[in-house]
């Protein structure tokens, strides 16, 4: 797998949690942040 791969897929799972950087993945983890809203469909953007 090459880093341009990872790099799409690491891009694509912080855009639907809603975060723009490693820094905003943290409190996420740890449970210092509240949940992306769920959308009508029950699906996470």
């Amino acid at each position: 797998m090459s880093a341009r791969t990872v790099d799409n897929y690491l891009g694509r799972a912080f855009q639907k949690l809603g975060l723009t950087s490693r820094r905003d993945l943290a409190p996420l983890v740890i449970g210092d942040r509240p949940q992306p809203p769920v959308h009508d469909e029950g699906e996470h953007r």
